[in-house]
């Protein structure tokens, strides 16, 4: 697997890989600019996770969409890190949105997502109240709100979080920053 990952990311990663590809064992090329590109192998391939990230995805541009609407025709956001969403998904797709919120949220480099089955009311971020509604034309039922985030900015990460100023300790960040460095 390392050799795989190796080849397809030395083009980007040049001299890392290179480095990682000289101390790893066994035969091979004098670099690993001198290899060719990995053959896919068959049984590494999982449809269904495709089928998954391939529908987190036109979600992801969805999102997106209402996130730069935000930020383009309302000003409440500048940067994405800036945002908090709530999603409000069709049922058919609630609880696999619930499964990956986090992983969603990470992808889309936002402070926050939230994946609701309650009923669409208006949401108030942020201290301010003000809040974008966008409803999707790609996924039938598809709503989010998208508002500024709570809480504070987090010196680490620049993620709003409540969590910032709680801890004694590490009174900057948020809850995600000081369990890494615990």
């Amino acid at each position: 697997m390392l050799d795989h990952l190796l080849r397809l990311t030395a083009p980007v990663l040049v001299f890392t890989t290179d480095e990682a590809w000289a101390f790893m064992p066994g035969e091979k090329a004098g670099s690993v600019h001198l290899a060719s590109l990995p053959e896919p192998q068959k049984g590494w391939l999982d449809p269904s996770l495709e089928e998954k990230w391939d529908r987190l995805m036109e979600y992801k541009g969805e999102i997106s969409k209402a996130l730069e609407a935000a930020r383009q025709q309302a000003k409440i956001i500048g940067h994405p890190l800036d945002a908090q969403a709530v999603v409000y998904p069709p049922e058919k797709d609630l609880d696999l949105l619930r499964s990956e919120e986090k992983a969603l949220e990470e992808v889309l480099i936002i402070s926050r997502l939230i994946v609701s089955d309650q009923p669409l009311v208006g949401a108030a971020f942020g201290g301010d109240g003000k809040s974008v509604m966008f409803q999707s034309e790609e996924i039938p039922g598809l709503n989010i709100v998208v508002g500024r985030a709570d809480g504070g900015k987090c010196e680490r990460c620049w993620h709003y979080s409540t969590y910032v100023g709680k801890d004694h300790e590490h009174p900057a960040i948020c809850e995600r920053c000081v369990e890494a460095l615990r």
